[in-house]
């Protein structure tokens, strides 16, 4: 979807001028659009399956063979569904609905202690800390202080 520069400054201003996701401030060049319900879009050599928690697995093609760019949901293709984003999120984020992604990255500090030692070790020392705070996006955030005031 191409939008013109009017439209693409509405959206990047959304949340304040910030990134929906992280709340990082956005540059006026170098920040992405990301379609919140996700279209599926994407070149790969071999394919993501996907399950609405997480990615379960990765299915090869075989060597060198590269499926062609597809769209799987049309339909989302259109402007009320892109928010301003900026290139780590929109990267992270990937094809992964709201609540998957928030899951996904909810369950982090989990996996990095059952797999990596040295976040295990920061846990111990105290140089890391774990929050028991939901994961709350900027959206949602930014959401209740336009409300107050």
């Amino acid at each position: 979807m191409k939008l013109n520069p009017k439209d693409r400054e509405e959206i990047r201003f959304l949340f304040g001028g910030k990134c929906a996701y992280c709340g990082c401030n956005l540059p006026k060049k170098g920040w992405h659009l990301d379609h919140v319900e996700p279209v599926v879009r994407c070149y790969r050599y071999g394919e993501m399956v996907i399950s609405e928690d997480r990615f379960t697995s990765y299915r090869s093609y075989g060597e060198g063979k590269k499926k062609l760019q597809r769209t799987e949901v049309p339909e989302n293709e259109r402007k009320d569904n892109l928010w301003p984003s900026c290139r780590a999120c929109n990267i992270n984020k990937s094809s992964l609905s709201l609540e998957a992604w928030r899951k996904f990255l909810a369950d982090g500090p989990k996996s990095l202690a059952t797999y990596n030692g040295r976040f295990r070790h920061m846990l111990r020392f105290g140089i890391v800390q774990v929050s028991p705070e939901p994961l709350r996006f900027w959206f949602e955030k930014y959401a209740s202080v336009t409300k107050e005031v």
